[in-house]
């Protein structure tokens, strides 16, 4: 009975400092909403109240001011204003409603990789995503930005591990065509995703084949099928994220006004250029410029260079 209630106590607590940090996050944006609002803000409000006009998810009579949003924050809003009319209402719902989303797809992510441990992983780590530890996290907990590229890179690799995992080609099948789905509908929202998720997917799928060769080597190449049959429909759901950002670039791009990224260039590579990399990483995790050392914030800019420097390795 004892050990039963201890399994109970990551549960509740977890559960608690989810609750705290979704009602005081939203709190927070409640009670400083017009110091929040910028025009960014209005402009997503503005296209969701448009889209709920229309009754469609994009919107061929909006000047999108950055990529299209696709699967994206207007499926929320736009919903949301069927019920409100008050665009700040529509505004904390919809924040408080992308979060548990995001949780929910940290959690999928979770369970996919091990379904036994999923549950106290969950929330010894849940709450978090939603501590606004940066001007970056702020972004995230507090405007909903990046939240949905965040969801689609959670439930790419919580699928790609179900399709590993799978047992029987029915199951196997199904998760596969919902990658796909997932991916070609990450894909039509621009290169974004394909730079956070899909690229990088391609490329430990190429890692795998090379792990595999090392250890059956060529003579033996094709002899475990079920490697290859996974392999080829993960890589699909990779290419299928390609393919939407190509029907994105050749062909939305005629349909609807936005920014392509499709023309970025290189920088010049540099030891200074690399040392930004580096400084807006540690600052996106929460550390802080000119903090004392002795002090709450110098031990949290401590932490957030270990944290740094265990996630790079």
């Amino acid at each position: 009975m004892e050990n039963n209630n201890r399994r109970w106590i990551p549960v509740i607590l977890g559960t608690m400092l989810i609750l705290v940090f979704l009602v005081a996050n939203a709190g927070v944006t409640w009670l400083n909403y017009f110091n929040f609002i910028d025009s960014d803000d209005a402009s997503e409000l503005i296209l969701a109240k448009l889209l709920a006009q229309e009754g469609g998810i994009m919107s061929p009579n909006w000047y999108y001011s950055t990529e299209i949003r696709v699967l994206n924050t207007q499926l929320i809003y736009s919903v949301l204003f069927h019920f409100f009319s008050d665009f700040k209402t529509v505004r904390i719902i919809g924040q408080i409603v992308l979060s548990t989303l995001m949780l929910a797809s940290y959690y999928f992510c979770l369970r996919s990789v091990d379904a036994e441990k999923a549950r106290n992983r969950f929330f010894l780590t849940g709450f978090l995503l939603l501590i606004p530890m940066s001007d970056a996290w702020t972004f995230l907990n507090m405007k909903s930005y990046y939240v949905p590229h965040i969801m689609i890179s959670f439930f790419a690799f919580g699928l790609y591990f179900r399709v590993k995992n799978a047992e029987g080609i029915k199951k196997s099948v199904f998760f596969c065509t919902l990658g796909i789905l997932l991916g070609f509908g990450a894909g039509l929202g621009g290169i974004r995703s394909l730079q956070l998720t899909y690229i990088p997917m391609g490329l430990y799928l190429c890692l795998e084949v090379w792990g595999y060769l090392e250890r059956r080597g060529w003579e033996k190449v094709f002899e475990d099928k079920h490697f290859w049959t996974v392999w080829i429909e993960n890589m699909s759901c990779a290419a299928a994220a390609l393919a939407g950002f190509l029907a994105n670039t050749f062909v939305l791009s005629g349909l609807y006004n936005f920014k392509s990224y499709s023309n970025m260039k290189y920088r010049y590579f540099s030891a200074g250029n690399v040392f930004n990399v580096w400084n807006d990483l540690v600052q996106a995790i929460g550390y802080v410029e000119e903090s004392y050392i002795f002090t709450l914030d110098g031990i949290c800019n401590t932490m957030a260079l270990v944290l740094t420097a265990v996630l790079l390795y």
